[in-house]
């Protein structure tokens, strides 16, 4: 266990070590913030990570340092009586955990070392920025790391040299043997199962149709209170209904199946038997490891899914190298030449006012008066050859589709789902009459080059309706020609305007563009780039990122070091009757196919419920997204579970060895 303790303490120390030697390495952030303007904001992140791991860890170690005091409650008992002096074995119990703390501190700052360039190298690629960097060797980070860590052993040391001064009746508690191997069945846990799964169930629902509900708490207790009593009463009900399921509903479950007297394998039996103990004597266990494993996966998979977001963000907004319209024209003609060009879409739009009532989220219609750019079905469909993330559409003469952003608000599928399908819009200068037959967030050519919104209409209506033409165009520049061309356009600060006011929008005036911003006016980029917005997303995101990697690392060694340890320590405790099973003549491959599937329980069930849990909240955070793409969260779903079966591996194998 001292070896435990040792390798846990280092995997802490490492990390510690490597975002302090980050932090204090200055002129790498300066790089990687570099035209972000975010330079100073990296290292106050860092700083907040640092003190997070600190706090965590700290916490973590103590209670640590209680189990591994829980196990060995029979072994100070036994000291005691064999005459050894309070102060000898207060003496030993200090000197044992500065031993095995300082050779963990002193592998924990060599791994931080070697790591610290591996971490370095992860954060470049992560905000695409090229740069060579070396091992990062700080004395201050390992004054700063170190001190933190020798007061923490004191600490425990003192805590095992008070815990060994007066075990005698808590061991005699934990040792009286039960009358029953399962208990009988009492109301309470009869009751607090079926709170468990009730609260539970609700929780989840609220997660899987959670407009509807925020549109029932709202409408019942008013906006802000509304939202404020339904975050807190899922959040009661999600704690404590997972609670109720590992302490009554599964050890119910497992009591009435064993009731049935059918006939069962011993090995299943013993499985079973075995399951009903972990559960009611390690609830708190399981619980906590099960939250953790749910914060965990949130923050890695939600990380993972912004940063996916943002590049897609940017390509939605820019579909090419470059999107210009009429208004940035002579600029790019200046700074781009023919031969800098590997392909050219143009893009004729008409603008138009319009007028439609669409059912919002919280179940109310609301009217919205805003500015089209109206584009004819024909020319979707060219665009859409190229731009293949463009989703199908096809259009009856009085059908419309609308492109807006914030998509999520006007359609959702699933529970408490809506859409805003046969609805009808007006424009309102003409008073032509479309029905929308969807709504989508995919731009042609990119959202960059819109005002507001879009419209895809049928080719007649288009040929029909008279209003002002605004052509986009999109430009794919050649690999050598990007960087220059870019830098060129950089420079460009130009804006369109479009009159905004209540006569434009209700059709009383004609649409007009404007030289200068007022209050009753529209603008956009004139010239859009590419690249240059990608590389500040993947920097905002990139870092966060890295930031949640950083302590999903902490809390995943966290989680699988509570479990492995509860795990070893409820196998000695029970090695008399594996010892005694092998005298009945129990073969020795089916008592270790028991100890494995023992193991795979007791680490699946935290796994699947916090999966299942962050699952449901990763959803939540794609919606408020606009259906964000998710694949990266399944990749990080993968990398932590692979981690996980690992410690759960190490976890059988050990167990095997006893």
């Amino acid at each position: 266990m001292h070896q435990l303790f040792a390798i846990v303490l280092g995997i802490l120390v490492a990390m510690m070590y490597a975002v302090a030697a980050l932090i204090e390495a200055q002129p790498l952030l300066n790089k990687i913030g570099q035209g972000s303007n975010m330079t100073s904001l990296f290292p106050a992140a860092l700083v907040v990570v640092l003190v997070v791991m600190m706090l965590f860890s700290v916490m973590f170690m103590v209670y640590l340092n209680g189990l591994l005091i829980a196990r060995r409650e029979h072994e100070f008992q036994l000291y005691r009586r064999l005459g050894m002096p309070q102060w000898r074995l207060n003496f030993s119990l200090v000197g044992e955990t500065l031993i095995s703390g300082c050779a963990g501190l002193a592998g924990g700052i060599l791994g931080g070392i070697v790591i610290s360039k591996l971490l370095a190298m992860m954060l470049l690629r992560l905000v695409d920025s090229s740069q060579s960097v070396g091992l990062l060797f700080s004395p201050v980070a390992i004054g700063e790391v170190a001190g933190v860590v020798l007061v923490l052993l004191l600490a425990l040391g003192g805590l095992r040299a008070i815990s060994a001064s007066g075990r005698d009746v808590l061991v005699k508690a934990q040792t009286t043997p039960e009358k029953t191997v399962v208990q009988p069945l009492t109301a309470s846990m009869v009751i607090g199962a079926i709170v468990g799964i009730g609260l539970f169930g609700w929780a989840t629902w609220v997660l899987a149709a959670l407009f509807y509900w925020t549109s029932r708490f709202t409408h019942w207790f008013g906006g802000n209170a509304g939202l404020g009593s339904l975050f807190v009463g899922w959040g009661l009900a999600e704690v404590v209904g997972v609670y109720l399921l590992y302490a009554c509903t599964l050890p119910m479950l497992i009591a009435l199946h064993l009731k049935q007297q059918r006939k069962m394998s011993a090995k299943y039996y013993l499985w079973l038997v075995a399951m009903y103990k972990r559960l009611r004597t390690n609830t708190q266990s399981l619980w906590l490891t099960t939250w953790l494993t749910t914060v965990t996966l949130v923050m890695l998979g939600s990380a993972a899914m912004l940063y996916q977001f943002g590049q897609a963000v940017v390509v939605q907004d820019v579909a090419q190298s470059i999107l210009t319209t009429q208004g940035g024209m002579r600029s790019v003609k200046k700074h781009v030449a023919s031969s800098d060009v590997a392909q050219t879409w143009q893009l004729p739009t008409k603008l138009a006012a319009g007028r439609v009532k669409l059912r919002m989220r919280n179940n109310s219609d609301k009217q919205e008066n805003t500015l089209y750019q109206v584009i004819a079905l024909r020319d979707y469909q060219k665009i859409r050859r190229h731009q293949t993330d463009l989703p199908h559409v096809t259009l009856t003469k009085h059908q419309a589709v609308m492109i807006t952003i914030g998509q999520t608000y006007y359609q959702t599928k699933g529970i408490g789902g809506w859409n805003n399908a046969g609805r009808k819009l007006t424009l309102t200068r003409t008073g032509e009459q479309l029905t929308l037959k969807t709504i989508t967030n995919q731009f042609p050519l990119g959202g960059a080059g819109y005002f507001d919104r879009a419209l895809v209409v049928s080719n007649a209506v288009y040929d029909g309706l008279q209003a002002p033409i605004d052509q986009l165009t999109g430009i794919k520049l050649k690999p050598a020609a990007g960087k220059r061309v870019e830098s060129a356009l950089l420079k460009s600060d130009q804006v369109d305007y479009v009159a905004y006011d209540h006569a434009t929008l209700t059709g009383k005036k004609p649409i007009r563009f404007l030289k200068h911003a007022s209050n009753t006016t529209m603008d956009r980029d004139a010239i859009s780039l590419r690249r240059p917005d990608l590389h500040q997303m993947r920097v905002v995101f990139g870092f966060l990122l890295f930031i949640m990697t950083l302590l999903g690392v902490v809390f995943m060694v966290a989680t699988a070091s509570i479990l492995l340890l509860k795990q070893l320590v409820s196998g000695r405790q029970t090695q008399h009757i594996k010892t005694t099973l092998r005298r009945l003549g129990m073969p020795a491959a089916d008592l270790a196919h028991l100890q494995v599937a023992q193991v795979v329980s007791v680490f699946g069930l935290p796994l699947v419920l916090g999966s299942f849990n962050a699952i449901l909240g990763i959803r939540v955070l794609q919606l408020a997204l606009d259906g964000s793409p998710s694949s990266s969260v399944a990749i990080a779903f993968g990398a932590y579970t692979l981690v996980y079966v690992g410690f759960a591996a190490i976890t059988a194998m050990r167990l095997n060895q006893l």
